[in-house]
């Protein structure tokens, strides 16, 4: 048999066990507590940014995915229309030296340029949206060279140019210049007019949606004698620049300059990620665009101030629509 202490030794050593145990355990919860909110204090969001070429479900999610989160957006099939994003080239404040209050100062004096004294060229600078920064932001010896190349060069015969027939230049018909329909003035008019938002879930499949419309895509090279390298081959990778006169492609074009997109485009190329790249489309591809206008809401050319262009997958292909026009 087993006999206590008359002086209750027992049941104190109990009670002051599990008080000790209870008070230690306390002590741990309150100064958890206490630790993590002085960490939650100090704790700041990561930064974010817009990605341009991860538009749509990147980041190992699913591969039909749409958004620009890590592949947790909303799933179609592959044939169902996408969505279109926010536009990462809208933000202005990329570089330094693109503010907004510099990009005011910028197209302030645009509007002293000889190729904008025109009504419709004022408008479009007073007026336009991104893509008019976008081409304001480009020295005026490139975006002289860009706007070169909207006039296409000698024809084959007759008093026109660039292969057409009539008195007009490029691969057209009639009085007009380019490969499409219009002059160069109107042409370049468009570059400043049309903004597309692209819908990609990374570098590669903007790769296939521009090499689906006819692109060849150009880098500035200080190398180069011209300035320039040309992409011609858009499947290739890496992919092999050349050097070439761009006012030599004639093709009516589309600028980008946000950081992230380029670097996310030429990581998919294999090439180092350059200042800013150029888009040339093809002249199907500009008809296209020029018809989507037009038929949108039966306005002419010079009653436009900006068209907002989406993409999305059609039939296995990609297809340009019309999401606003002002």
């Amino acid at each position: 048999m087993i006999r206590y202490s008359p002086h209750h030794e027992f049941p104190l050593s109990t009670v002051t066990s599990v008080g000790l145990h209870a008070l230690v355990i306390g002590l741990l919860v309150i100064g958890g507590i206490v630790i993590a909110k002085l960490n939650w204090g100090d704790v700041t969001p990561p930064p974010s940014d817009a990605v341009a070429m991860e538009e749509a479900g990147g980041g190992g999610g699913n591969p039909d995915g749409v958004g620009n989160g890590p592949g947790d957006g909303v799933v179609g099939g592959p044939d169902s229309p996408d969505a279109p994003l926010p536009d990462p080239n809208e933000r202005l404040d990329v570089r330094p030296d693109a503010s907004r209050d510099r990009l005011k100062d910028v197209r302030k004096e645009a509007l002293n340029l000889p190729e904008f004294k025109d009504e419709e060229g004022q408008r479009l600078i007073e007026q336009g949206g991104k893509e008019v920064d976008k081409i304001l932001r480009l020295s005026p010896e490139v975006r002289k060279k860009l706007n070169e190349g909207l006039v296409a060069g000698k024809g084959k015969g007759g008093p026109g140019t660039g292969g057409g027939e009539g008195s007009g230049h490029g691969t057209g018909t009639g009085g007009k210049v380019g490969p499409g329909t219009g002059t160069g003035e109107e042409r370049a008019k468009r570059t400043m007019r049309w903004h597309i938002l692209w819908n990609t879930r990374d570098g590669r499949d903007y790769i296939q949606q521009l090499m689906a419309f006819g692109a060849i895509l150009a880098m500035p090279d200080d190398k180069s004698p011209d300035g320039f390298l040309v992409i011609r081959d858009l499947a290739q990778t890496p992919a092999r620049p050349k050097a070439e006169d761009i006012a030599q492609i004639h093709r009516i074009y589309w600028v980008g300059d946000e950081p992230q997109s380029v670097r996310t485009l030429f990581a998919a190329l294999g090439l180092p990620a350059p200042s800013f790249y150029a888009v040339f489309f093809s002249a199907d591809f500009e008809e296209k665009l020029l018809q989507l206008e037009r038929d949108y809401r039966g306005k002419k050319e010079n009653e436009i101030v900006e068209t907002r262009f989406g993409v999305r997958r059609v039939q296995g292909t990609y297809e340009p629509y019309v999401l606003s026009q002002r």
